[in-house]
């Protein structure tokens, strides 16, 4: 399993190498507002480098045995980074990001079997409370994203 540990960390530490020359060579960048932490254009979108060794590391580890569940949750992982990407290019209306960041939280918040209140609250109120919380989740990183080096700590820490 450590062998496996540093291969998607040396495999996203090049990805994500790879993907920021991309971006500034073709000026996606993130340029300074009143609300930014940076005072000069940073590359924005060097999460899909990270997102695609996710995915390739989850098939890879699931790898013969997909099963529905899996492959709802891969699609809802996909479709969500897809649609961050598009935000990344063109700013998309928040509703439109809510909608995708549901899709994608819904499936794999109805698949789990343990409630994770343990009990504390009815099973339906159970689901919808995660929902939320990985909504509220999903959002924190998305924000803190536009802080330099912050949202990769959190997810050093997840």
């Amino acid at each position: 399993m450590i062998f496996a540990t540093a291969a998607v960390l040396i495999a996203t530490i090049a990805g994500t190498g790879l993907v920021l020359h991309f971006l500034r060579r073709h000026a996606i960048l993130d340029h300074p507002n009143a609300r930014s932490s940076h005072a000069v254009p940073v590359p924005r979108g060097g999460g899909i480098a990270v997102v695609a060794v996710l995915i390739v590391a989850w098939i890879a580890l699931a790898a013969p045995d997909f099963s529905t569940e899996f492959l709802l949750i891969l699609a809802g992982a996909v479709g969500l980074a897809a649609v961050s990407w598009i935000d990344d290019l063109r700013s998309l209306a928040a509703s439109i990001r809510l909608l995708a960041q549901a899709a994608a939280v819904l499936p794999a918040s109805i698949w789990l079997a343990d409630p994770i209140f343990q009990g504390w609250l009815p099973g339906p109120l159970d689901t919808a409370a995660t929902v939320l919380l990985w909504l509220w989740v999903v959002n924190l990183f998305n924000f803190m994203d536009g802080l330099d080096g912050l949202s990769g700590l959190e997810a050093a820490c997840v």
